[in-house]
C-alpha cells in the first residue's frame, strides 16, 4: 500500500460505508412511512365502526 494513494483508499471505504448507511435509513423511513399508513387506516376503520355501532343501536336493531 503505497503512502501516495492512502488518500484515495480512505475516501472510497468511506463512499462504500456513507452507502451502507444511505441504503438503511431508506429502509427506515420505508418502514416508519407503511406504518403510518397503516395507522391511518386503522383509525379510520375503528371511527367507522363506532359509528356504525352507534346507529345500530339508534334503529334498534
Amino acid at each position: 500500500m503505497d503512502l501516495t494513494n492512502q488518500p484515495e483508499y480512505i475516501s472510497a471505504i468511506v463512499a462504500i460505508i456513507e452507502l451502507f448507511i444511505s441504503c438503511y435509513q431508506a429502509r427506515l423511513s420505508n418502514k416508519q412511512s407503511l406504518f403510518n399508513r397503516r395507522l391511518n387506516i386503522w383509525i379510520t376503520v375503528d371511527k367507522l365502526m363506532s359509528v356504525y355501532a352507534k346507529k345500530r343501536e339508534e334503529l334498534g336493531a
